[in-house]
Order: C-alpha cells, then structure tokens, then sequence
C-alpha cells in the first residue's frame, strides 16, 4: 500500500490526514522527500487512482489566518 511504498521510500512516518483524503508522510530532507512522494504515487497508480504530490517544510510558526472569507 501507499504507506509501506512511503516507508520504503526513506519516510520517517506516514498517515491519513484527519478523515482524509490526505496522506502525509515525514522525510529527513527536501530530497528524500521528494523521492517518498514519488513511491507514494507509484503505489496509488497501481491501485488505479490518482494523486498530486507536494513536498514543503514543516510550519514552525503555528496556524494563522491566511484570508478571511
């Protein structure tokens, strides 16, 4: 499944975000990052779905409102 191709991949951790549709997963650095997201979506292909990766550091600052609506 996505998570044992994310910890495969060199993921620290992997999980469902809330009750989903997102999946994240932890890496050491921007590269191995890229490389988890990239086996996250090979193993999401072959279950026959598609996805979108994005790869960013984690927050350090906590939540804030970014635009009212």
């Amino acid at each position: 499944g996505v998570k044992e191709a994310a910890l495969a991949g060199g993921a620290i951790g992997c999980s469902i975000s809330g009750s989903g549709p997102a999946v994240f997963a932890l890496a050491a650095s921007t590269a191995r990052a890229t490389a988890v997201g990239e086996a996250m979506q090979r193993a999401f292909s072959a279950s026959g779905l598609r996805s979108v990766s994005y790869v960013s550091e984690i927050g350090s600052s906590g939540p804030r409102v970014l635009a009212e609506g």
